[in-house]
């Protein structure tokens, strides 16, 4: 049926595990407790699946991996590049991790390599936890998305939830956006609660989101100080 045939693409993760099933699988041996990056054997499999990889497997495979991280795509083209050229020359390094992290120093960078653990497997409801503002950590427990790539946002008035917005993964919120702002006035989309003016008694910055215990808290701690 073709409902039941969506619903099996919107998990399957396959294609890519055809690309680098070495990779994969040295990869499910790191031990990340103990060491910060994969061990050598990650590294060497990379290299040799991408020295000797299928092209076009390996274009559509980058497509999926910088879903899982933004930067995977220039990365591996650029690795390749240089993987290619040590081909030609039949000079292959002494520790591939080495020769990786030479040719890019984000091979050195732990977050790429927590994003592959999004892809080892055949299956995955990544995508629909991405829906709903959610992704794995490096241990690979679902946990809220980084602001900057949450297409969900918030507005809290006198401590309860009034609304949430949604805009682009990766958007900006500007003059422009359809979401309240503080200053805006008039029966628009875009007014502060249906329009009119409104006295605005306490504004805060934060260097991180609040959960709705903390609003909730400010707003008992604060309302006495304004009268409401």
């Amino acid at each position: 049926m073709p409902i039941g045939d969506m619903l099996l693409r919107s998990v399957d993760d396959s294609q890519i595990n055809t690309v680098f099933p070495k990779t994969f699988e040295e990869y499910k041996k790191w031990d990340k407790e103990k060491d910060q990056l994969p061990p050598e054997p990650v590294y060497k499999a990379l290299f040799e699946e991408l020295a000797y990889g299928e092209k076009v497997k390996v274009g559509r495979a980058l497509t999926r991996m910088n879903y899982s991280k933004s930067g995977w795509k220039s990365l591996i083209k650029k690795t390749s590049r240089e993987i290619k050229k040590v081909v030609r020359k039949d000079e292959f390094p002494e520790s591939y991790k080495s020769f990786l992290i030479e040719t890019n120093e984000k091979w050195a960078d732990p977050s790429y390599w927590y994003a592959v653990g999004q892809m080892v497997n055949n299956q995955t409801p990544i995508y629909y936890y991405n829906a709903v503002d959610r992704t794995y950590d490096e241990n690979q427990n679902v946990v809220q998305q980084n602001e900057d790539r949450r297409v969900y946002v918030k507005t809290w008035i006198n401590g309860s939830l009034y609304h949430t917005y949604t805009y682009p993964a990766g958007g900006t919120l500007t003059q422009s956006s359809t979401y309240p702002k503080l200053n805006s006035r008039g029966a628009t989309q875009t007014t502060w609660v249906n329009g009119g003016d409104h006295t605005y008694y306490n504004f805060s910055v934060y260097n991180r989101a609040l959960n709705a215990d903390e609003i909730k808290q400010n707003y008992e701690a604060l309302k006495g100080r304004y009268g409401l």
